[in-house]
């Protein structure tokens, strides 16, 4: 109910069928407003926000008019937004506050901006598909004949509404990929003006990569990790075991971070996560493992590999 509601008498209908409202104001400020008879001669809320007031209740706004309901329905989405998860606490219901929350822990975690990509594409899409309906609902009030003002105020706040939606969504969207773009992943090497196709293969691999990360941590957390100074095992080609060497070119798998296995065999191409995994690692340790799968890939393939 909007803050505009008054205490009036009124001809029952949908929303406020004010066709008779008179409206005037003194020198002292004091206002008279709305229906002076009623059938049932009892009282009832108007809500001051779906009245005609221009003495034309037929669902034709003016351009004021019609821009302000948009605003309205900005706001009241806005308010609604920020009121709703006390409000349903307030009635005993956790599940918007506990929403919230965890969506603000998972803005913390690697997953966090392709979640918010995902999320705001979706919320565009919706926020679009809002604005296009409300303005065909508006158009067909006030061609029908037959709509209130208060209808046609209705579908332009629906319209208001869809314009936050999809105006908060970009902004999610944007922040998303420039945190994507700021981790360095496969996002960060697209060039200005690449094509889309390119740019959604990208957010896929880096957001495949991030999960990955993800559930790596969640492994790690109920295993033993090995330190990051000890060093690895290296299993060649005939199952032997033994340390690390330069030129070990028929080295076929590694163990790295946590024990975890890495092919370097060159028979098939390493992950994004593999790659930076084995960059680190090298950097930390002195090894070359990842020049013996460049080496290793361009004897299998007849060409080194790309994107490293």
């Amino acid at each position: 109910m909007s803050t505009n509601a008054i205490d009036a008498s009124y001809k029952p209908s949908y929303y406020a069928q004010a066709k008779n409202i008179v409206s005037s104001s003194g020198n002292d400020g004091e206002n008279v407003s709305i229906y002076q008879e009623q059938e049932t001669g009892s009282k009832a809320t108007v809500d001051m926000d779906y009245v005609c007031t221009d003495g034309k209740d037929d669902g034709k706004l003016s351009t004021g008019e019609a821009i302000e309901s948009v605003g309205k329905g900005i706001g009241k989405s806005l308010i609604n937004m920020v009121k709703m998860p006390f409000t349903e606490v307030a009635k005993g219901n956790f599940l918007p506050a506990i929403a919230v929350v965890a969506g603000a822990a998972l803005c913390a975690t690697p997953i966090g901006a392709p979640l918010a990509v995902i999320g705001g594409t979706i919320g565009i899409g919706k926020g679009l598909f809002d604005i296009g309906s409300g303005l065909a609902k508006a158009s067909e009030i006030a061609n029908s004949g037959e709509g209130t003002d208060g209808e046609a105020k209705a579908a332009l706040e629906g319209v208001g509404s869809g314009i936050l939606t999809s105006g908060l969504s970009a902004v999610a969207v944007a922040g998303g990929v420039k945190t994507m773009k700021a981790r360095g992943g496969e996002m960060a090497k697209l060039e200005k003006g690449a094509k889309f196709g390119d740019k959604v293969k990208a957010f896929k691999d880096d957001t495949k990569d991030a999960f990955g990360k993800l559930t790596s941590k969640t492994k790690s957390s109920t295993t033993t990790e090995t330190p990051e100074n000890t060093e690895p095992t290296v299993t060649d080609t005939h199952g032997g075991t033994g340390k690390p060497t330069a030129d070990a070119s028929e080295t076929s798998t590694v163990k790295i971070f946590g024990g975890k296995k890495v092919d370097i065999s060159g028979t098939s191409k390493l992950t994004t996560q593999n790659t930076r995994s084995l960059k680190r690692w090298d950097k930390n340790h002195g090894t070359n493992f990842l020049q013996q799968y460049i080496e290793n890939y361009t004897k299998v393939h007849g060409i080194a590999p790309k994107n490293l």
